[in-house]
This record gives structure tokens, sequence and C-alpha cells, in this order.
């Protein structure tokens, strides 16, 4: 269903980078190889949570909440895939809404543990949260200059800039 390779990567930079937007851009990445990938796929909604992480982290609570909530909602869809990624359907369930209750209420992000299947797993990872600034400003940091000119492009096709002329 999803090789090692792709499960390995993301649990590296889950736990021990902690890097979420890395979480993203891999888990993105798999998503998109599939010709045949939908809005609602199981690897949209692992997206989705770890993008609502990374948010979080980052104070960011409305990206947080908007995130955390579309992540339920599609993971609760995929208890399978979840357990493929030796996750508990319903213990992840119930940890998105409690890190929804938690954004709702601000609280301080606290480093998270996803639920295994299997406990012994856990012991594997650590369980301080990374201070690296490079990674937790990672999507700020770095250069985005290509993104905001194909933004600027496909505004413009959308509503095209007119020259009026001068009476």
């Amino acid at each position: 269903m999803y090789s090692n390779q792709l499960i390995e990567h993301f649990y590296q930079q889950f736990y021990i980078q902690q890097d979420y937007f890395e979480c993203h851009e891999l888990l993105e990445e798999a998503w998109k190889s599939n010709n045949n990938h939908k809005k609602d796929d199981f690897l949209v909604g692992l997206t989705l949570y770890a993008v609502s992480l990374y948010h979080y982290r980052q104070l960011n609570f409305k990206g947080a909440l908007t995130c955390i909530k579309k992540a339920s909602t599609i993971l609760s869809k995929h208890p399978k895939s979840l357990e493929a990624f030796n996750i508990s359907p319903k213990k992840m369930i119930v940890q998105c809404h409690q890190i929804e209750h938690d954004i709702l209420t601000k609280q301080q992000f606290n480093h998270i543990m996803l639920p295994h299947l299997d406990d012994q797993l856990s012991h594997l990872y650590p369980s301080q949260i990374t201070s690296d600034q490079e990674i937790i400003l990672k999507h700020k940091l770095r250069d985005r200059s290509d993104i905001i000119n194909l933004r600027k492009q496909k505004l413009n096709k959308k509503n095209p800039i007119t020259d009026t002329p001068n009476d």
C-alpha cells in the first residue's frame, strides 16, 4: 500500500527532526505521484495533520484549526491506511479532537506522539520538543519567489490588467 521508505521518512521527519513542514512536502509528493489522487485521500489527511501542527507551533491558531478539522474528517475515512502507518485509527481521531480543543483554547504547543498500534515503537523517538529555529520557521525562511511569481501569473490570467487610455 505505502512504501516502507515513505513511512520511515515520515517518522524520521515527524519525530527525530520534528519538521512538520517537511512531512507535508514528502506526503504531498507521494500523494501527487498517484495518477488517481483525490482531495480526500489518506495522504491528504496526514498532510493536513502535519500542517496543522506546523501552524499550531507557529501560533497560527486559525490555520491550525482549519487543517486539524479537515485532517480529522479525512483520516476518519481511512482506518486501514492509518494502520499501514502503524497508527491506531480510533486513537488518532481522539487525538485530532484533543489537538482541536488545545488550539481553540490556545494551549501551548507540545511535541505530539502519534498513537501507535504497537506502543513499543514510542520509545524509539524523542519526547522533547525541538528548538531548532530553521525547522520551526522553515516555511518563513525559505525562498518563495517562484511561488509568489506563479501566484501573480495565475491571478493576472484570472483578472487581466488592461491599460486604459489617458484622456
